[in-house]
């Protein structure tokens, strides 16, 4: 069955087109890994052209100044939007320039070296937990009893927020982080805004507690309190966003990792005896289905992309999952292959927006795991998981599974 390029292009802003999006995606690679769509938009599904939009400076993020240039006030009232528009993820330098230094210190090598019995620890507690409630019920689901847990619980530690701070933020994230899709109206963003004031005002009561507190090394909101006490509205922002960062792509790379592992249980049996294999295959989840799918950029000058002419005004959409499927890139696209060597997916980005957290992500899923086919090598598929039907963060909304044959 053959599908014309207009028809693929809109098929992946529908529910059925998000399912499985990378067919879509070829399509219209195929034809042009620059593909023009609405008025001054064009698709961008190609590695290199992608990856040369993210590391341009001439390309920027759509911050408060282009946003207030497009007089977009009525998105600007929304509490969700406003929230995420305060933080980094939407400053161009040199105000992203400053804040990537201050945040990037809960980031350094012997900050991440020293999350691993953190992590070790969070992950044993929840695979205890999910053995004890396996004892009672038919199969349990994996997103909700792990791999949402896990993450938020490890963001709160970088953060410096006690057990009691994190405690029922997991949802709050959740709701927010629909925020990040194009077009949310409605409900989810309802539910996004009241996600966006409840964070707020938690995060603000937390960081109003840390004034005049000496700050531990191992402190990020005293560290920022510290560093920054006049803007308070771009500190609360900026802790935030780095919840949702730390739980929606690292849950949603262990939710599609498992998918994976389930499916292939000859490849789960060798890294259950080699786990020195665990780098390669986190590798290749992040590239064959990435947690994060697209993100966008707009021109400070009028630019040509692959021929055609993207005016100031315009916007790039960058689908970074197609981008990680592009044959003249990775050989046999299509296949999980755990032997790739020189793996270069773009899913943490690339440029000076490239992710913060990514080495704690890939810290986190090879340990998560490790302790799970070391722990359940039993575990198996227990019904037909669920997608979360959105197209920039891609994951599982359940992912149902029994942890014994």
């Amino acid at each position: 069955m053959t599908i014309d390029l207009a028809t693929a292009a809109g098929a992946l802003f529908t529910t059925q087109g998000r399912v499985d999006p990378y067919p879509l995606y070829h399509t219209i690679r195929q034809a042009s890994p620059v593909l023009p769509m609405a008025e001054n938009i064009v698709l961008v599904t190609g590695y290199d052209e992608c990856d040369r939009l993210l590391k341009d400076p001439a390309f920027m993020v759509r911050d408060q100044y282009r946003r207030d240039r497009e007089d977009e006030s009525a998105e600007n009232r929304h509490p969700a939007k406003s929230l995420i528009a305060a933080s980094i993820i939407s400053l161009n330098p040199p105000d992203h320039r400053r804040l990537r230094l201050l945040l990037g210190r809960a980031f350094t090598p012997a900050r991440i070296t020293a999350m691993v019995p953190v992590i070790e620890r969070i992950a044993e507690e929840l695979m205890s937990e999910m053995k004890e409630k396996a004892e009672d019920v038919k199969f349990i689901d994996f997103m909700s009893e792990f791999a949402d847990r896990l993450p938020i619980r490890v963001a709160g530690a970088v953060l410096g927020l006690s057990g009691a701070d994190t405690e029922g933020l997991g949802p709050l994230v959740h709701d927010l982080a629909v925020a990040f899709e194009p077009g949310i109206t409605g409900k989810p963003l309802a539910a996004a805004n009241s996600a966006a004031a409840r964070l707020r005002a938690h995060l603000t009561d937390v960081a109003d507690r840390r004034r005049g507190q000496p700050s531990a090394d191992d402190d990020l909101i005293g560290t920022l309190v510290a560093a920054a006490p006049e803007d308070f509205d771009e500190l609360v922002a900026n802790l935030v966003l780095l919840l949702v960062a730390g739980q929606e792509s690292p849950s949603n790379l262990l939710g599609n990792g498992l998918r994976i592992l389930l499916d292939k249980p000859e490849l789960a049996a060798t890294l259950r005896t080699a786990p020195a294999g665990l780098p390669a295959f986190v590798e290749e989840v992040l590239r064959y289905d990435s947690p994060v799918q697209m993100t966008a950029r707009w021109p400070n000058q009028e630019t040509d992309l692959g021929g055609y002419r993207l005016p100031r005004e315009g916007c790039a959409i960058l689908m970074l999952g197609a981008a990680n499927r592009d044959p003249r890139i990775f050989l046999d696209p299509d296949e999980f292959l755990t032997t790739r060597t020189n793996n270069k997916h773009l899913s943490f980005a690339s440029g000076s927006h490239f992710c913060l957290g990514a080495a704690l992500a890939r810290l986190g899923g090879r340990i998560a795991f490790h302790a799970l086919l070391r722990e359940f090598p039993g575990m198996s598929l227990a019904d037909e998981p669920v997608r979360i039907d959105r197209l920039s963060l891609r994951g599982y909304a359940t992912l149902p599974i029994r942890l014994a044959a």
